[in-house]
């Protein structure tokens, strides 16, 4: 059963499950929200799951994007109906302190286009990344 997150205004909200939104559009992605959990390991591990996924679907290798944020900005967000276009609706969040949903924030950027050289010509002694919830991690993802 999902955890129980407390307001800003001290109102419980309840999530029902863990669920995630890509933000940006078709030419570029700029975050993914996880809502339902504070948690930052698991929403850490479940933006990077769902974006390892997007990018195996829709880009030529799974590493394209990646998060810039060891640890996701609490947000609480309320889904709104934007517009439709080619008769699919569009949706749009908006800060909503009391009806809105908890998430975490993680940006994401692209990887530079000699990413996959990059790392080659990389010293082995030169960390990929530096998270602060785990230790400094080497290699390839």
């Amino acid at each position: 059963m999902p955890e129980k997150i407390t307001r800003p205004n001290g109102s419980v909200y309840r999530p029902r499950h863990i669920r995630t939104q890509t933000l940006g559009n078709e030419d570029e992605l700029t975050g993914i929200v996880v809502f339902g959990t504070t948690d930052q390991r698991d929403a850490r591990a479940t933006a990077e799951a769902d974006i390892r996924a997007m990018c195996n679907e829709f880009y030529d290798h799974e590493n394209y994007y990646r998060l810039t944020d060891a640890l996701g900005e609490p947000v609480w967000w309320r889904r709104e109906l934007s517009h439709f276009e080619d008769n699919y609706p569009v949706y749009s969040y908006r800060p909503d302190e009391e009806r809105g949903a908890f998430g975490l924030l993680f940006k994401l950027e692209e990887r530079p286009d000699d990413w996959p050289h990059e790392i080659a010509a990389r010293p082995t002694d030169t960390p990929l990344w530096t998270d602060d919830l785990t230790t400094t991690q080497e290699g390839t993802e």
